[in-house]
């Protein structure tokens, strides 16, 4: 009798450790919560990733542009080294006009302008020029 008491003992005691663990209800909880905790890490390595690119994104375009600058500096520095050492050629000087030159030029200038512009001051200016234009 004592075998069998002890061994009932033993196949109580394993049976009863047994219900004492988590239920499949409580397992199936449990692997969802380990799922999510996945997925949240994987989006902010994701996020993580993406807030870096545009960090070295903006970078690079700074870079360009602070480059840029460098050049057209560079260049402007160059162009001006150059226009310094380069003497500037010298205008012709423009013969005198001649009187009947001048009187031909204020004939065109007073014919250009001898129609009526509506403004009176101007009209009365056209004529007086048309009229020392015809004397001269």
């Amino acid at each position: 009798m004592k075998k069998i008491s002890a061994s009932l003992a033993i196949i109580s005691g394993l049976a009863l450790l047994s219900a004492c663990g988590p239920s499949a209800e409580e397992q199936a909880q449990k692997e969802k919560m380990r799922q999510d905790s996945i997925r949240q890490a994987q989006v902010a390595d994701s996020l993580a990733l993406v807030e870096q690119a545009k960090l070295d994104s903006i970078a690079a375009v700074e870079k360009a542009k602070a480059d840029s600058i460098a050049a057209a500096e560079a260049s402007a520095a160059a162009s001006s080294s150059k226009k310094a050492a380069a003497p500037k050629p010298k205008k012709k000087a423009e013969p005198e006009k001649t009187k009947e030159q001048k009187a031909s030029e204020e004939m065109k200038n007073a014919r250009s302008n001898s129609g009526s512009s509506g403004n009176v001051e101007q009209d009365k200016k056209n004529s007086e020029q048309m009229r020392k234009a015809r004397g001269n």
